[in-house]
Protein backbone atom coordinates (compact mmCIF):
# COMPACT_ATOMS: atom_id res chain seq x y z
CA UNK A 1 0.00 0.00 0.00
CA UNK A 2 1.49 3.23 -1.08
CA UNK A 3 1.57 5.90 1.64
CA UNK A 4 -1.32 7.88 -0.13
CA UNK A 5 -3.34 4.87 0.02
CA UNK A 6 -2.23 4.50 3.58
CA UNK A 7 -2.98 7.52 4.89
CA UNK A 8 -6.29 7.36 3.14
CA UNK A 9 -7.73 4.28 4.36
CA UNK A 10 -6.75 5.43 8.40
CA UNK A 11 -7.74 9.01 7.52
CA UNK A 12 -11.34 7.55 6.46
CA UNK A 13 -11.58 4.77 9.41
CA UNK A 14 -11.15 7.57 11.77
CA UNK A 15 -13.34 10.22 10.62
CA UNK A 16 -16.02 6.79 10.53
CA UNK A 17 -15.39 5.78 13.45
CA UNK A 18 -13.48 7.79 16.22
CA UNK A 19 -15.00 11.49 15.31
CA UNK A 20 -13.47 14.50 17.11
CA UNK A 21 -9.96 12.18 17.87
CA UNK A 22 -6.88 14.10 16.10
CA UNK A 23 -5.04 11.63 13.85
CA UNK A 24 -1.42 11.74 12.40
CA UNK A 25 -0.03 10.05 9.84
CA UNK A 26 3.37 9.39 8.87
CA UNK A 27 5.22 7.16 5.86
CA UNK A 28 8.48 7.05 8.22
CA UNK A 29 9.12 8.77 11.52
CA UNK A 30 11.67 8.22 14.33
CA UNK A 31 9.14 6.87 16.59
CA UNK A 32 5.13 7.99 17.04
CA UNK A 33 5.62 8.11 20.90
CA UNK A 34 8.08 10.40 20.30
CA UNK A 35 6.04 12.35 18.25
CA UNK A 36 2.94 12.18 20.45
CA UNK A 37 5.56 13.80 23.08
CA UNK A 38 6.38 16.60 21.41
CA UNK A 39 3.12 17.57 19.93
CA UNK A 40 2.17 17.54 23.69
CA UNK A 41 5.05 19.29 25.25
CA UNK A 42 4.29 22.38 22.60
CA UNK A 43 0.91 23.37 23.22
CA UNK A 44 -1.29 19.83 22.35
CA UNK A 45 -4.14 19.41 24.48
CA UNK A 46 -6.90 16.75 23.43
CA UNK A 47 -6.08 13.05 22.57
CA UNK A 48 -4.85 12.33 19.69
CA UNK A 49 -3.30 9.10 17.71
CA UNK A 50 -0.14 8.98 16.00
CA UNK A 51 0.54 5.98 13.64
CA UNK A 52 3.21 4.99 10.85
CA UNK A 53 4.05 2.86 8.55
CA UNK A 54 7.69 2.44 9.77
CA UNK A 55 10.20 3.64 12.52
CA UNK A 56 13.63 4.31 12.44
CA UNK A 57 13.76 4.61 16.28
CA UNK A 58 11.59 2.61 18.02
CA UNK A 59 12.26 1.29 21.59
CA UNK A 60 10.81 -0.70 24.40
CA UNK A 61 11.43 -0.91 27.79
CA UNK A 62 14.81 -0.86 29.85
CA UNK A 63 15.45 1.41 26.77
CA UNK A 64 15.91 -1.58 24.78
CA UNK A 65 15.36 -0.59 20.47
CA UNK A 66 12.14 -1.82 18.69
CA UNK A 67 12.01 -3.65 15.16
CA UNK A 68 9.70 -1.50 13.22
CA UNK A 69 9.91 -2.13 9.79
CA UNK A 70 6.94 -1.93 7.31
CA UNK A 71 4.82 -4.49 7.43
CA UNK A 72 3.58 -4.09 11.20
CA UNK A 73 1.56 -1.26 13.29
CA UNK A 74 2.87 1.47 15.67
CA UNK A 75 0.38 3.52 17.15
CA UNK A 76 0.86 5.79 19.98
CA UNK A 77 -1.97 7.35 22.13
CA UNK A 78 -1.94 10.76 23.65
CA UNK A 79 -4.16 11.09 26.63
CA UNK A 80 -4.51 13.05 29.90
CA UNK A 81 -5.25 10.82 32.50
CA UNK A 82 -5.52 11.70 36.23
CA UNK A 83 -3.55 8.94 37.88
CA UNK A 84 -0.33 9.20 39.89
CA UNK A 85 2.82 8.09 38.03
CA UNK A 86 3.10 4.78 39.97
CA UNK A 87 -0.50 4.00 38.81
CA UNK A 88 1.44 4.45 34.85
CA UNK A 89 1.87 0.02 34.65
CA UNK A 90 -2.74 0.21 34.65
CA UNK A 91 -2.22 1.56 31.66
CA UNK A 92 0.10 -0.94 29.75
CA UNK A 93 -2.35 -3.29 31.29
CA UNK A 94 -5.27 -1.96 30.28
CA UNK A 95 -3.65 -1.57 26.57
CA UNK A 96 -2.29 -4.99 26.54
CA UNK A 97 -6.02 -6.52 27.54
CA UNK A 98 -7.63 -4.46 25.11
CA UNK A 99 -5.18 -5.22 22.16
CA UNK A 100 -5.02 -9.18 23.05
CA UNK A 101 -9.20 -8.89 22.63
CA UNK A 102 -8.81 -7.11 19.33
CA UNK A 103 -6.26 -9.33 17.69
CA UNK A 104 -8.66 -12.82 18.92
CA UNK A 105 -11.57 -10.81 17.36
CA UNK A 106 -9.81 -10.08 14.08
CA UNK A 107 -8.02 -13.67 13.39
CA UNK A 108 -7.77 -17.57 14.95
CA UNK A 109 -5.12 -16.93 17.35
CA UNK A 110 -5.16 -17.59 21.16
CA UNK A 111 -2.90 -13.89 22.82
CA UNK A 112 -1.21 -14.55 26.31
CA UNK A 113 0.31 -11.81 28.00
CA UNK A 114 3.91 -11.77 29.52
CA UNK A 115 4.70 -9.64 32.38
CA UNK A 116 4.32 -6.67 31.99
CA UNK A 117 4.04 -5.39 27.90
CA UNK A 118 4.24 -8.16 25.53
CA UNK A 119 1.51 -10.31 23.57
CA UNK A 120 2.62 -13.87 22.85
CA UNK A 121 1.61 -16.32 20.37
CA UNK A 122 2.66 -19.56 20.33
CA UNK A 123 5.35 -18.95 22.95
CA UNK A 124 6.86 -15.99 20.84
CA UNK A 125 6.46 -11.92 21.08
CA UNK A 126 3.85 -10.80 18.80
CA UNK A 127 3.65 -7.26 20.57
CA UNK A 128 5.39 -4.78 22.49
CA UNK A 129 3.38 -1.78 24.57
CA UNK A 130 5.46 1.07 26.25
CA UNK A 131 3.70 3.70 28.47
CA UNK A 132 5.47 7.42 29.01
CA UNK A 133 4.57 10.64 29.64
CA UNK A 134 5.23 14.06 31.89
CA UNK A 135 4.66 14.53 35.25
CA UNK A 136 3.03 17.95 37.37
CA UNK A 137 5.79 20.19 38.76
CA UNK A 138 5.10 18.01 42.22
CA UNK A 139 4.81 14.98 40.46
CA UNK A 140 1.68 13.86 41.99
CA UNK A 141 0.08 13.55 38.55
CA UNK A 142 0.60 12.63 34.74
CA UNK A 143 0.70 15.92 32.56
CA UNK A 144 -0.14 13.60 29.92
CA UNK A 145 0.57 9.91 28.91
CA UNK A 146 1.55 8.11 25.61
CA UNK A 147 0.95 4.50 25.36
CA UNK A 148 2.72 2.94 22.56
CA UNK A 149 2.40 -0.46 20.89
CA UNK A 150 3.92 -1.66 17.96
CA UNK A 151 2.47 -4.96 16.23
CA UNK A 152 3.95 -7.53 13.96
CA UNK A 153 1.44 -8.07 11.53
CA UNK A 154 2.67 -8.85 7.74
CA UNK A 155 5.43 -11.41 7.65
CA UNK A 156 8.46 -10.22 8.89
CA UNK A 157 12.58 -11.30 8.21
CA UNK A 158 13.48 -11.48 11.54
CA UNK A 159 16.97 -10.82 12.20
CA UNK A 160 19.83 -13.59 14.12
CA UNK A 161 18.59 -13.38 17.57
CA UNK A 162 15.17 -12.46 16.55
CA UNK A 163 13.63 -15.30 15.12
CA UNK A 164 13.18 -17.88 17.93
CA UNK A 165 11.18 -15.43 20.07
CA UNK A 166 9.52 -13.22 17.78
CA UNK A 167 6.86 -14.16 15.35
CA UNK A 168 3.96 -11.84 13.26
CA UNK A 169 0.29 -12.51 12.78
CA UNK A 170 0.52 -13.46 8.73
CA UNK A 171 2.99 -16.07 10.00
CA UNK A 172 0.78 -17.69 12.91
CA UNK A 173 -2.66 -17.57 11.13
CA UNK A 174 -1.74 -17.34 7.22
CA UNK A 175 -3.59 -14.10 6.93
CA UNK A 176 -3.59 -10.26 7.20
CA UNK A 177 -5.66 -7.93 9.75
CA UNK A 178 -6.42 -4.76 8.29
CA UNK A 179 -4.61 -1.76 9.83
CA UNK A 180 -7.11 0.95 9.83
CA UNK A 181 -9.81 -1.95 11.57
CA UNK A 182 -7.44 -2.82 14.32
CA UNK A 183 -5.94 1.28 14.79
CA UNK A 184 -9.68 2.21 15.00
CA UNK A 185 -10.82 -0.61 17.60
CA UNK A 186 -7.95 0.03 19.90
CA UNK A 187 -8.19 3.83 19.95
CA UNK A 188 -12.16 3.49 20.42
CA UNK A 189 -11.01 1.32 23.32
CA UNK A 190 -8.59 3.34 24.86
CA UNK A 191 -10.78 6.26 25.06
CA UNK A 192 -12.53 4.63 27.29
CA UNK A 193 -9.53 4.02 30.11
CA UNK A 194 -10.74 6.28 32.38
CA UNK A 195 -14.22 5.54 32.50
CA UNK A 196 -13.01 1.19 32.72
CA UNK A 197 -13.30 -0.15 36.37
CA UNK A 198 -9.54 -1.49 37.14
CA UNK A 199 -10.64 -4.69 38.84
CA UNK A 200 -12.32 -5.48 35.22
CA UNK A 201 -9.40 -5.84 33.60
CA UNK A 202 -6.91 -7.22 35.73
CA UNK A 203 -8.65 -9.81 36.19
CA UNK A 204 -8.64 -10.28 32.60
CA UNK A 205 -4.46 -9.71 32.30
CA UNK A 206 -4.87 -12.38 35.01
CA UNK A 207 -6.51 -14.59 32.85
CA UNK A 208 -4.18 -14.55 30.24
CA UNK A 209 -0.82 -14.09 32.44
CA UNK A 210 1.93 -17.00 30.58
CA UNK A 211 3.86 -16.49 33.62
CA UNK A 212 1.57 -17.84 36.74
CA UNK A 213 2.99 -20.75 37.87
CA UNK A 214 5.94 -20.90 35.84
CA UNK A 215 10.15 -20.81 36.93
CA UNK A 216 11.44 -17.56 35.47
CA UNK A 217 14.47 -15.92 35.56
CA UNK A 218 14.64 -12.31 37.32
CA UNK A 219 17.01 -9.78 35.54
CA UNK A 220 18.48 -6.80 37.91
CA UNK A 221 21.29 -4.64 37.10
CA UNK A 222 23.15 -5.60 40.21
CA UNK A 223 22.01 -9.42 39.89
CA UNK A 224 20.17 -12.07 38.48
CA UNK A 225 18.17 -15.10 39.96
CA UNK A 226 15.42 -17.60 39.82
CA UNK A 227 11.99 -17.64 41.45
CA UNK A 228 8.24 -19.09 40.40
CA UNK A 229 5.42 -17.04 40.18
CA UNK A 230 2.59 -16.77 42.01
CA UNK A 231 -0.06 -14.20 41.14
CA UNK A 232 -0.13 -10.89 39.86
CA UNK A 233 -1.19 -8.26 42.18
CA UNK A 234 -3.94 -5.48 41.97
CA UNK A 235 -1.49 -3.05 41.61
CA UNK A 236 -0.12 -4.94 38.75
CA UNK A 237 3.38 -6.33 40.22
CA UNK A 238 4.30 -9.55 40.12
CA UNK A 239 4.50 -11.96 42.98
CA UNK A 240 7.53 -14.68 43.17
CA UNK A 241 9.24 -17.03 45.33
CA UNK A 242 12.70 -17.26 44.72
CA UNK A 243 14.55 -20.54 44.59
CA UNK A 244 15.89 -19.89 48.28
CA UNK A 245 12.13 -19.22 49.51
CA UNK A 246 12.08 -15.48 49.82
CA UNK A 247 8.93 -13.77 48.99
CA UNK A 248 8.90 -10.86 47.06
CA UNK A 249 7.35 -8.35 44.68
CA UNK A 250 8.66 -7.02 42.01
CA UNK A 251 7.31 -3.85 39.42
CA UNK A 252 8.17 -2.72 36.33
CA UNK A 253 10.92 -0.54 35.73
CA UNK A 254 13.05 -2.21 38.14
CA UNK A 255 14.15 -5.71 36.37
CA UNK A 256 13.66 -7.97 33.13
CA UNK A 257 11.75 -11.64 33.43
CA UNK A 258 12.43 -14.40 31.47
CA UNK A 259 11.07 -17.64 31.48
Amino acid sequence: MSKTDFSRALGSAFEERCPGLKLFVYDTIDSTSSEAKRYASQGGSQEAVFIAREQTSGRGRLGRSFLSSEGGLYLSYLFYPDIKPADAIMITVYTAVCLAEIIEELTPLDVGIKWVNDLIVGGKKLCGILTEGAFTDDGERFKYAVVGVGLNVRRIAFPDGLSDIATDIETECGSIIDISEISTRLAQRLAGFKKTNPAEYMDKYRSRSVLIGKRVRVERAEKSYYATVTAIEDDASLSVVTDDGREENIYTGEVSVRL
